[in-house]
């Protein structure tokens, strides 16, 4: 019995492009690159290249003799042509530009929403519907559909180039991997890692859309004390720093060491992998029933990663309506303010700007 890969690697055959170069059958040197089904394996992928003898001759069903004008001009003599061929990342951006423009539309609604919070912390209401249609689109969409799921891989990958060999062409081949991460680095310079963590991210969305579905049907909730809270959240970091500290030396193992993310599981595949990798899945799924983005607040090296320039001096934190001092004026007024604060952090510890990845959630709270 035969068997079916529910998990199909693609494969781009080219001819090599040099001077003795024949794109006349037969074909006697091919280079072959097995895409990655993650994006963030580009780098990988189009390094792992190979020369392969298939002696192929393509059937002359498929052969179109030319004039005698056009075979006194042979693909040998005019190398020329090679060099007017655009790059393979602009053909990629040119069959994606459907999924580009919904994604730009996206990132404008996103800001608009993050500029305008004053607005909509005066409608609640509103912004809670508005935030459970962007999770949507998030999940359903942008992860499962689009698959740009950022990874730390994306990350260790980009440090390690920047030591090595770095071409913009490596980054390039995933328009829309690429796009995100733009807008990500740019969203950090006003809200820190809260536009990414808490609405850009799948996985983050689907964590969120569970405990929704999981307080509507009545589950308690299980809120994590903060003395608990401040040493669980430190795993993140070590995991981290972990796995940069294994890049330097060995990109190929900490990639394979980022499993300890469940994107590539829950969002790239659509769950159809072995069992301790849907075991360890589920068991996050299951605990974000009970504690909101549990994976987020205490096992994420890449929000890790997004959230060490927060710490930074020149750091603004969250933007204009969610500052540590804010949240402490308000609390002192309003002791709903206190418990709307997400990820557990607290007003007293002027932590808010690393770890809060819903700064309006808890301006909206509090305004009540």
């Amino acid at each position: 019995m035969s068997r079916i890969n529910l998990n199909p690697q693609p494969v781009v055959i080219s001819i090599p492009a040099s001077p003795r170069s024949n794109v006349e059958p037969p074909w006697n040197e091919l280079q072959a690159e097995t895409l990655s089904p993650t994006s963030h394996e580009l780098r990988r992928f189009t390094e792992r290249r190979r020369a392969q003898d298939l002696g192929y001759e393509l059937p002359q069903a498929y052969l179109k003799q030319l004039p005698a004008a056009a075979q006194a001009v042979s693909p040998q003599n005019s190398p020329a042509s090679d060099l007017n061929e655009p790059p393979l990342w602009q053909a990629m951006w040119r069959a994606k530009l459907d999924q580009i423009v919904i994604l730009l539309v996206a990132l404008t609604v996103l800001t608009g929403v993050f500029f305008f919070q004053d607005w909509f912390a005066s409608r609640p209401r509103l912004y809670e519907r508005v935030r459970l249609g962007f999770h949507v689109f998030t999940l359903v969409w942008l992860g499962w559909y689009a698959q740009a799921q950022l990874s730390i891989v994306n990350v260790l990958a980009f440090l390690n180039a920047l030591r090595t060999d770095f071409r913009w062409e490596y980054f390039l081949m995933a328009p829309l991997i690429f796009i995100l991460w733009f807008a990500t680095a740019a969203a950090l310079l006003f809200w820190n890692r809260g536009a990414f963590c808490g609405w850009l991210c799948p996985f983050g969305a689907l964590q969120e859309l569970l405990n929704r579905a999981a307080r509507l049907v009545g589950i308690p909730q299980l809120r994590i004390p903060f003395s608990v809270h401040s040493r669980l959240v430190a795993i993140k970091y070590i995991i981290f720093l972990v796995l940069f500290g294994v890049s330097l030396s060995a990109l190929a193992t900490a990639e394979k060491a980022a499993e300890v993310e469940p994107f590539k599981t829950a969002i790239i595949l659509h769950f159809a992998r072995s069992w301790p990798f849907l075991l360890y899945v589920g068991a996050i799924l299951a605990a974000s029933l009970t504690v909101e983005r549990v994976f987020c607040r205490y096992l994420c090296p890449l929000g890790a990663a997004l959230a060490l320039p927060a710490r930074l001096p020149c750091s603004t934190g969250c933007g204009a309506i969610a500052n540590a001092a804010t949240l402490a004026s308000a609390a002192a007024t309003n002791a709903r303010c206190k418990p709307s604060i997400p990820k557990a952090t607290s007003i007293r510890t002027n932590a808010s700007s690393v770890c809060t990845v819903r700064c309006s959630i808890t301006t909206i709270n509090c305004a009540r």
